[in-house]
């Protein structure tokens, strides 16, 4: 199965940091993008990966689609697995974003009811914690 998701980037101020937002799915173990697989309702892998970021985050960040589109678009980073079947889009965002915590996410996605905790992590944490295969080629690289 094809799919796509979003991963969010920005950077700490204070430490200079890059810091990326990402979910813990807590029956897998491991951290993940904000995506999945692709629908056929939805034509472009981008457009996908949209939805998938939206219902994911709880629309936490109420960035609209259109937005989201344009940010890929204009300063997105297209990532795909070597098999070319899963497409992660690299988005970087405004350290505004910071202030939302774990808390604000929730416990769980609810549009499928997946419980998962959202975070904000350096690199070093996310490859202590370990991440989906679908993302561990951008990570490892």
């Amino acid at each position: 199965m094809t799919g796509s998701g979003i991963l969010f980037v920005t950077m700490n101020k204070v430490t200079t940091e890059l810091l990326y937002c990402m979910q813990y799915v807590h029956q897998r173990g491991w951290l993940e993008d904000f995506g999945g697989i692709k629908e056929k309702t939805h034509t472009t892998f981008i457009d996908n990966a949209i939805k998938e970021c939206i219902e994911e985050t709880n629309d936490v960040f109420r960035i609209t689609p259109e937005q989201l589109k344009e940010s890929i678009l204009t300063s997105g980073i297209e990532h795909t697995t070597p098999n070319l079947r899963y497409h992660m889009y690299v988005v970087p965002i405004s350290n505004y974003y910071l202030r939302y915590t774990s808390d604000d996410f929730g416990k769980y996605e609810k549009h499928e009811c997946i419980q998962r905790t959202v975070l904000w992590l350096t690199l070093d944490e996310i490859l202590k914690i370990g991440v989906h295969p679908r993302c561990s080629s951008f990570f490892m690289h």
